[in-house]
């Protein structure tokens, strides 16, 4: 029961991927005049599974994930059924809050990074760019603002 839990923590940070496409593509506030000849437009990505991983909260979780296997397995070895499902049930509410608090974490504070980093966009990916544009990793920069809000 509980050696699926990673893996179904993984297939949220899959869905955490597919969120941030839709949030990660966030234009910042147009402060720059974008007439001038020979601006280059600048765009930001981001690595959004090295963000899940390394976010404050992800890490309180991995801490509780240990604590409630040991407790798991303890139940297991009592037979106790019920105490299993409880747990089963506090992981995943809690797996839950962390994504919808990651995701909004996010959410908030891509605007922000893009207008720190003067960057236009923020995507997860860029597949072609021409010349005209330069991109940026914004992972660290990301992270770093994630983080810093430890309260939000």
């Amino acid at each position: 029961m509980f050696a699926t839990m990673k893996s179904r923590l993984a297939a949220g940070a899959a869905l955490v991927a597919a969120v941030g496409i839709a949030a990660g593509l966030t234009l910042a506030p147009d402060h720059h005049n974008s007439d001038r000849d020979g601006e280059k437009l600048s765009i930001g990505t981001y690595e959004p599974q090295q963000v899940f991983d390394n976010y404050h909260r992800t890490v309180d979780f991995f801490e509780y994930l240990e604590e409630i296997q040991a407790e798991a397995m303890q139940a297991q070895q009592a037979g106790d059924q019920d105490r299993l499902m409880e747990l089963e049930a506090q992981f995943q509410q809690r797996q839950q809050d962390l994504m919808e608090r990651f995701e909004a974490a996010v959410e908030r504070t891509m605007p922000a990074i893009a207008e720190s980093e003067k960057v236009k966009l923020i995507a997860l990916e860029v597949v072609y760019a021409s010349d005209e544009i330069e991109q940026r990793d914004l992972t660290t920069e990301i992270l770093t603002k994630l983080n810093e809000n430890a309260d939000d």
